[in-house]
């Protein structure tokens, strides 16, 4: 995030020095010296308000991440440690290795022993969930991607669950991946 601000601010610098400098060369009492000064006063003041302005938001919506994030860990930390077996009962119609892959994903993800993943608990509310996804979506599908045997051109889509419950979320995922892994299913 941090290295966009310097091509946002240029662009800011640039555009603003351009506009303000034929704005300034249109007045009859200003010589080109004075525009191109005052053209780069006034830009340098846009883009530094432009830069400060995309920081803050940065800033804001990583705190924002931030706080989601930590709220779901310390619920997930309350949970009651749940064995492979009993995780796995839950996915009966699932296949067992994306469903224990995406398990492992979503315990480092959150930084929790794996043992904390219940499949029946609600860790995030539709909100909280929506603040997480594209992180946790592409941080799961990343895991998988690595841990599962990959084609060479496969596509891989993927709905968000409609509960947000762990399992529903790991249900949808396996969903996707099985659908990618057989061309049949997606048609």
């Amino acid at each position: 995030m941090w290295g966009c601000l310097v091509p946002i601010a240029a662009l800011a610098f640039s555009g603003m020095f351009v506009l303000m400098f034929f704005a300034m060369l249109s007045d009859d009492r200003a010589n080109l010296y004075e525009a191109i000064g005052a053209s780069a006063a006034i830009s340098a003041v846009f883009a530094t308000g432009v830069t400060i302005g995309v920081a803050l938001l940065g800033l804001c919506d990583r705190l924002r991440l931030r706080s989601v994030h930590n709220r779901a860990r310390k619920k997930l930390l309350g949970f009651n440690d749940v064995s492979d077996a009993e995780y796995l009962h839950f996915f009966s119609d699932e296949d067992s290795g994306p469903a224990l892959t995406v398990r492992g994903a979503l315990a480092q993800f959150f930084d929790v022993p794996i043992d904390k993943i219940d499949p029946c608990e609600q860790v995030w509310s539709k909100g909280a969930l929506s603040i997480l996804e594209p992180a946790l979506y592409f941080h799961c599908i990343q895991f998988l991607l690595n841990d599962q045997r990959v084609e060479d051109n496969m596509s891989f889509q993927f709905a968000p669950p409609t509960g947000t419950t762990l399992g529903e979320y790991v249900k949808a995922l396996c969903r996707a991946w099985q659908q990618a892994n057989n061309p049949r299913e997606r048609q």
